[in-house]
């Protein structure tokens, strides 16, 4: 006998699934991209059946890693897949006898096969993104990585990553209401994942109103004091703030509230070697701004990221640099 959260999680995915073919049926020129939403979802929804039972079987974590592995392409998104949905696969695979398994994945490893060699084959003709991907690095060629992620999203319109990446290509080329259109897309895709909400918030302040950004923001800073915050919020936040802080003429409510945060961030587990060096030079820059002062460029020094006023000898606004370090719309592992 199952349990009701069971049941009603299992009914959830089946209904999402279902959604998401007609979806599909009715066509049209976002059919693809908003049944996967729907997929993703329904994966969602599988792995909180699993979570509804009690001391699950081996078989039972297979059977369910399969179905939401399913889901996932079904979604059209590698990164899910290849990051998530598969490796699951694996590891409940190991615990199972090899009969069992084999009989379980019997559908599953064809359409995985298959998913692998449309992926190789779709970035074999995008060479520009696959070199970004293969270096981890910023973007040089503005133009050749736009319409390559443009053709990649066309093939795989569920991969949250690229939506992000189309989001920042989209802000180098001042397309401010596009990028917000893409990050959105990411968001709707992945909403559990806080990098994309961190890219939400750092658009904010350039394309909504000031009042409805300060609204969000204060949302944003109560959520942070009643939660479990990480550093992946607490830069979207403090980002933002001070964004928005530049626009409105550096109210000192909002530069206190991202102090605190800054604060706050600087105390949680770094997600990158630079975390914490950023979140001090966040906090030098706003309590210099809350004494009125300008921030200087050797704050940047005194927090060990001279390195990047080095490399920009001709600006003085260690705020300026910062913000465009600090955004996840570009890879931050080559900060």
């Amino acid at each position: 006998m199952i349990s009701e959260p069971q049941r009603l999680a299992l009914l959830e995915g089946s209904k999402l699934r279902l959604a998401a073919k007609a979806r599909l049926a009715e066509g049209g020129k976002d059919a693809r991209y908003e049944a996967a939403v729907l997929l993703h979802a329904a994966a969602r929804a599988e792995r909180r059946v699993l979570l509804a039972v009690e001391a699950p079987s081996a078989e039972a974590r297979l059977a369910n890693a399969i179905e939401r592995c399913g889901s996932l392409i079904d979604g059209l998104d590698p990164m899910a897949v290849l990051e998530e949905g598969w490796p699951a696969v694996l590891d409940a695979s190991a615990r199972v006898e090899e009969r069992c398994a084999a009989s379980l994945r019997s559908r599953i490893d064809p359409r995985m096969s298959s998913f692998i060699k449309d992926y190789q084959n779709v970035l074999a003709k995008l060479p520009a993104l696959r070199a970004w991907m293969e270096a981890g690095a910023p973007w040089s060629n503005l133009r050749a990585l736009s319409r390559e992620l443009d053709r990649f999203l066309a093939h795989f319109p569920g991969d949250a990553r690229m939506w992000c990446m189309r989001s920042g290509a989209y802000m180098d080329g001042e397309d401010v209401a596009k990028a917000w259109i893409a990050i959105r897309r990411a968001r709707s895709l992945a909403p559990e994942d806080t990098l994309f909400r961190q890219a939400e918030l750092w658009i904010m302040p350039h394309h909504l109103p000031p009042a409805e950004v300060t609204e969000k923001l204060d949302a944003v800073y109560a959520e942070i004091g009643r939660g479990e915050p990480n550093a992946d919020l607490c830069f979207g936040f403090v980002s933002a703030a001070i964004q928005l802080a530049a626009r409105t003429g550096f109210p000192r409510k909002l530069l206190q509230q991202a102090l605190d945060v800054a604060m706050v961030g600087w105390r949680v587990p770094p997600l990158w070697q630079n975390d914490r060096k950023m979140f001090r030079a966040m906090q030098f820059i706003l309590h210099e701004l809350l004494a009125g002062r300008k921030p200087t460029i050797e704050i940047l020094y005194r927090c060990g990221l001279g390195q990047w006023a080095v490399a920009n000898p001709d600006r003085s606004d260690p705020m300026a640099i910062l913000m465009e370090r600090i955004t996840p719309l570009r890879s931050r592992q080559a900060a």
